[in-house]
C-alpha cells in the first residue's frame, strides 16, 4: 500500500516525515494541495468532517489527525486560515506560529509544511524567515500549474528541487 508521504512525493527524503502541516481556508471547498491529497488518501474523511462543520477552516482552528500515524504514516496537522479574501502576511505569520506551537509539544518531528501561496508569491524575505524559524522543516508551495514543489534552502532561486504532480 502506498503511504500518504509517498503519494506526495516525500519518499525520497532521508528521514520519513512524521508530521505534515497544511492550512484550510474556510471558504475553499473542495480542499486544495496537501489537504486534497490527504482527503483522497483517507477516503473523504476530511470532506466529511467539513460537511459536518467539524473541520471549518476558521482562523486559528487546529486539528491534529494522529490515526494515520498509528498506521505508520505521517500525522496531519490542519490549521484554519480564515477566509481567502482576508489572508495576508500577518495571517501567514499566525499560521506559522501556530504550527510551531504544536510542533514544540511533539517529540522531534520531521515536518513538511505547505505554504498556502504559489511559489511566485513567496518573497525571499519570507523564505529566510521560515527557514531561520524552523530549521529542518521542508517547505512546499504550489506552482502556477498546481504542482507542489519544495522550496530550496538557498532562497536565491525559486527553482524547485522536486515536483509533485497532483493532477
Amino acid at each position: 500500500m502506498i503511504s500518504l508521504e509517498e503519494s506526495l512525493g516525500i519518499r525520497s527524503r532521508q528521514k520519513r516525515p512524521t508530521l505534515i502541516i497544511a492550512g484550510a481556508f474556510e471558504d475553499q471547498r473542495p480542499f486544495q494541495g496537501m489537504l486534497a491529497h490527504a482527503d483522497w488518501f483517507t477516503h473523504g474523511r476530511l470532506h466529511s468532517l467539513a460537511k459536518r462543520s467539524e473541520l471549518t477552516g476558521v482562523l486559528g482552528e487546529r486539528r491534529l489527525f494522529l490515526e494515520m500515524a498509528a498506521l505508520g504514516h505521517a500525522a496531519l496537522l490542519v490549521i484554519g486560515l480564515g477566509a481567502t479574501s482576508s489572508f495576508d502576511e500577518s495571517s501567514l505569520d499566525a499560521f506559522f506560529t501556530s504550527a510551531k506551537e504544536v510542533v514544540a509539544g511533539l517529540e522531534s518531528p520531521e515536518v513538511v509544511f505547505e505554504l498556502p501561496l504559489s511559489v511566485k508569491d513567496v518573497p525571499k524575505a519570507l523564505q529566510n524567515k521560515l527557514f531561520d524559524g524552523a530549521p529542518g522543516w521542508h517547505f512546499m508551495a504550489r506552482t502556477t500549474s498546481g504542482r507542489l514543489v519544495e522550496l530550496p534552502r538557498a532562497p536565491s532561486s525559486l527553482r524547485p528541487r522536486e515536483e509533485i504532480n497532483l493532477g
